[in-house]
């Protein structure tokens, strides 16, 4: 393995997957009030403390259990974000670690898509990136260093105490959150998805969950919309909706919630 890659991670990969901001303080959207610009670290950022919790949510193609663990790191707390994701050709293991002082995400471990059938292993700070991507069929990984200049993202994919970070917000707020998006060429750079506080919705899941969730609506470019039915308890993400129309367009909710050691 080249001398990068052992610089940044010890790991075995066998055939299957494994897983302050600066800024001006708002950001005018065309045709909207004017939107807060919210990266890891922002002041506005508050997270409740929470037990470790176990969630399975309805998906695409079955059902996914979410875990997700406070820890302790040398010293410094994080929180451990663990996906198990049906797919019909298997299960997809997607693992993330995130800061608990600033949300930001530290390390992933996950499949990829995005360069072709990749599993990709990456570890980021507030201003630099490493990526180790490995080709599922087989060959010499490849190792990406680059730099940030936004002070890094959050976890992606929203089953995380991360939206709850952002309540209480009034109906019409408007964010932009940071994320990752991947670029041609194989290098990942960080921009700002659109979210709007739609209003409260008072909402029972499967698994009898009850809350009084803020709805949030995340608006992706092509016109589709991804709406999360957030609250500040555990699971804290309680429902999402990914409405982009077709067989694609799907409902997660909780079938069933605990916490565990």
């Amino acid at each position: 393995m080249p001398a990068p890659a052992t610089r940044l991670f010890t790991f075995l990969i066998r055939g299957a997957a494994v897983a302050a901001l600066l800024f001006a303080p708002l950001h005018h959207v065309a045709g909207q009030q004017a939107a807060e610009l919210v990266g890891p670290g922002h002041e506005r950022l508050s997270l409740p403390d929470f037990e470790a919790y176990e969630v399975e949510y309805t998906s695409a193609s079955g059902r996914f259990l979410n875990q997700v663990r406070p820890f302790q790191l040398d010293g410094v707390a994080k929180i451990s974000i663990l996906n198990l994701i049906d797919m019909p050709s298997g299960v997809i293991v997607d693992h993330a670690v995130v800061d608990r002082a600033t949300l930001r995400q530290e390390y992933g471990a996950t499949p990829y898509f995005a360069w072709g059938m990749e599993n990709i292993l990456l570890r980021a700070t507030a201003n630099e990136l490493e990526i180790v991507r490995v080709p599922m069929g087989g060959g010499a990984p490849v190792v990406i260093e680059q730099e940030f200049d936004h002070g890094g993202y959050f976890e992606p994919l929203g089953f995380s105490p991360t939206y709850a970070a952002l309540l209480p917000a009034d109906e019409g707020t408007v964010f932009q959150i940071a994320r990752r998006q991947p670029v041609a060429g194989g290098s990942i750079r960080t921009d700002f998805a659109d979210f709007v506080v739609l209003g409260m919705e008072t909402l029972e899941t499967p698994a009898g969950l009850r809350c009084d969730c803020t709805i949030l609506e995340e608006r992706v470019e092509g016109g589709a919309t991804h709406r999360y039915w957030v609250a500040r308890q555990a699971p804290f993400l309680f429902k999402r909706h990914r409405d982009i129309g077709g067989a694609r367009d799907f409902v997660s909710e909780a079938l069933s919630f605990r916490h565990v050691r």
